[in-house]
């Protein structure tokens, strides 16, 4: 017995041994390496000492979901089977046989710089390089589709070499690649799409193909271009398509009747020159936006011209049209219905005009100072006006509706001229316009809804004609300068927080204006601000 217990210790011991004689390097390269599945016929494999990630095998790639930052998710991520090692991969290699790269395959890559692509690629999906570490690619010519936002926020990205056969570049392909410098753009591309080559600050040079027919809304704002060539293929340039290129200094127009948005070259170099033929809409829009003109009819004297112009025009919905006057610096919206609605950002917008047009201190090409609002039109859609620059509004009578937010964080605005048939004022209509000092409110206005005028902070002066019969929560909410408010006997409701917030409470000088027994003096002598008594603050009106 002791003989085999002593046989089988020896055995132990020698295992011992012989592990601790084993090479370490071969157990450390075994747990560098890691694989797996990407695709129905495709397979991947990661050595995270190299750094290089393998794709075999044949077919298509898996799509995985990409997740992009956010104020409430600050950080983007994936769901790629490799997304826990990201940060060792630096070279991608995808070989012969794999045709397609799947939707978010490569994104949040950051130090993968290099990329081998096979001659058999044909597809890559939305957002599959976004924020990789790519200096330099060239495509395979049988890519023919290349996905949504494919290479957004590409911050290395220097230079890419597009496949001849690619007929679109879609939304936010290149966005953001901010020391992106050349692009060579597909034989056969007949569409760039919305946002493609947005802020890509370094492009200085491009070369659009003769098969181009339209260039989408902001599509290579910001850039750095000096000189652009609009082939005669090219039907319409969108909205803000080449916005604030300040570098930009001469556009030539090839084709007579390109559509150009009003706004297409807005925050162009001042002293930009469009070329074109006479009587042509490169003619009409270098007349419309005061540029220079030169002519490339034979026979034509080429030398600029400039052009003055009365002001901008263009269709609001199907019933009304907007107008800015230069002279008047006013805008006019004029026609019969409401404008349309507007989301509450400060982006691209669907209301009268882009937003960029103007900001919070009033445009910048175009100086406006005065919203004038004509016979005809009833009603202002949800965020019709939210951060414009007015410094004065006229409303025709004719409206009657003022939409959720519809002169919302208009810091300008000291001057309104509402309408006599006004039916009530929406919540947040006049929110953060601070530069106003007084308003008076048309008894035609039943109810004034919550939080209507709140952060209106240099508001001193509120007078609400008779007929107004509600004033609701947070109404004049944290209007601290409030002076006087004179209140009709038709109030019969005012919501005990309607002129809620601490710079409220802190103002000692606020005096309510009303008639004896009216609601306004119940109100005074019962709501809880102690410096608010019917005996101090109500007068006879």
């Amino acid at each position: 017995m002791k003989k085999q217990t002593k046989k089988i210790l020896a055995l132990i011991l020698s295992v011992i041994l012989l592990c601790s004689v084993m090479p370490f390097s071969r157990i450390s390269v075994s747990a560098a390496v890691h694989n797996g599945n990407c695709g129905e016929q495709l397979n991947w494999t990661l050595d995270t000492e190299t750094g290089e990630l393998s794709i075999t095998g044949t077919g298509r790639m898996d799509d995985y979901e990409y997740i992009d930052s956010s104020v409430l998710n600050p950080f983007s991520s994936s769901d790629t089977p490799w997304y826990q090692f990201r940060d060792t991969i630096k070279t991608i290699t995808i070989a012969d046989g794999v045709t397609s790269i799947g939707s978010g395959a490569f994104a949040v890559c950051y130090n993968a710089a290099t990329i081998s692509l096979p001659d058999t690629l044909e597809y890559i999906g939305e957002n599959a390089f976004s924020k990789s570490g790519i200096v330099e690619l060239t495509l395979p010519n049988n890519v023919t589709e290349i996905k949504v936002g494919a290479f957004q926020y590409c911050s290395y990205l220097t230079k890419i070499v597009l496949s001849d056969n690619i007929e679109c570049i879609e939304e936010n392909t290149f966005y953001e690649c901010n020391k992106l410098t050349e692009v060579q753009l597909p034989k056969a591309l007949i569409s760039i799409q919305n946002n493609a080559f947005y802020n890509c600050t370094s492009l200085s040079n491009i070369i659009f193909p003769e098969t181009l027919s339209n260039i989408g809304e902001s599509a290579f704002r910001n850039t750095a271009f000096s000189e652009i060539i609009i082939p005669e293929s090219v039907t319409e340039i969108d909205n803000e398509a080449f916005w604030n290129c300040k570098n930009l200094t001469e556009v030539t127009f090839l084709n007579s009747q390109t559509a150009i948005n009003p706004f297409s070259f807005l925050h162009a170099n001042t002293t930009l020159v469009i070329k074109g033929y006479l009587d042509s809409t490169a003619m009409n829009y270098a007349q419309q936006s005061a540029r220079f003109f030169s002519a490339l009819d034979e026979g034509a004297d080429p030398t600029p011209v400039p052009m003055n112009a009365s002001g901008f025009f263009g269709a609001q919905g199907d019933n009304l049209k907007w107008e800015i006057n230069r002279k008047t610096q006013e805008l006019i919206i004029s026609g019969k219905g409401a404008t349309p609605e507007r989301e509450n950002n400060s982006g691209t917008t669907t209301g009268i005009t882009p937003s960029s047009l103007f900001d919070e201190g009033g445009a910048k090409d175009v100086p406006l100072t005065t919203l004038r609002v004509e016979d005809g039109v009833t009603r202002l859609g949800n965020y019709a006006f939210a951060r414009y620059g007015f410094k004065n509004v006229i409303l025709a009578n004719s409206v009657t509706e003022l939409g959720y937010g519809a002169f919302y964080h208009n810091s300008n605005l000291a001057n309104i001229t509402l309408s006599n048939k006004l039916k009530s004022i929406d919540s947040i209509t006049f929110e953060y316009c601070t530069a106003l000092t007084s308003i008076t409110i048309p008894g035609s206005v039943s109810t004034i809804e919550d939080s209507a005028f709140v952060y209106c902070e240099n508001l001193k002066t509120v007078v609400m004609e008779e007929g107004v019969e509600r004033i609701d929560m947070y109404a004049f909410g944290q209007c601290g300068k409030l002076e006087s408010i004179t209140i009709p006997v038709s109030v019969n409701y005012i919501d005990r927080l309607a002129f809620w917030g601490d710079k409220f409470h802190n103002n000692k000088s606020l005096k309510i204006y009303g008639y004896e027994g009216s609601y306004a003096q119940s109100f005074a002598g019962t709501v809880s601000y102690t410096h608010l008594r019917a005996h101090e603050t109500l007068r006879h009106l």
